[in-house]
């Protein structure tokens, strides 16, 4: 079975069947209902933000060039603002390797604070595979 296993990925790796680098999905929920759902995969150089729902309609990025690790240092600026209408996905080529980002219903976050949402008093559930 092991064997079987390997020689599917090695098949599927030849056919241009690639697994994403990182996928990023962030859901927020007020009152049993999603106010935000955001999924982002990053295939090398290429991120692509996929706005899945959203309670106004479209879905705020700000993107970090990396995170910060103390709440009191938290004050970079986004590299890149964006905004997906719900059910879209629009793709970004080069953005830093390690980069975080924020996203939110109603209007980008400004301040990297919002990789921290207790502090900034944001309940979003992001998972990162």
């Amino acid at each position: 079975m092991h064997k079987l296993v390997t020689l599917f990925c090695i098949a599927a790796a030849l056919t241009g069947c690639n697994r994403p680098d990182r996928t990023i999905v962030m859901r927020s929920n007020a009152n049993g209902t999603d106010s935000i759902n955001s999924r982002v995969t990053v295939f090398g150089s290429k991120s692509t933000f996929a706005c899945v729902d959203s309670r106004s309609g479209q879905c705020h990025y700000s993107v970090f060039a990396h995170a910060c690790t103390e709440v009191a240092t938290c004050d970079e600026s986004p590299v890149l603002e964006l905004i997906v209408a719900a059910g879209q996905k629009q793709s970004v080529n080069s953005l830093p390797t390690d980069f975080q980002l924020c996203v939110n219903a109603d209007a980008a976050p400004k301040s990297s604070q919002c990789l921290h949402p207790d502090a900034a008093g944001q309940h979003a559930v992001a998972a990162t595979r």
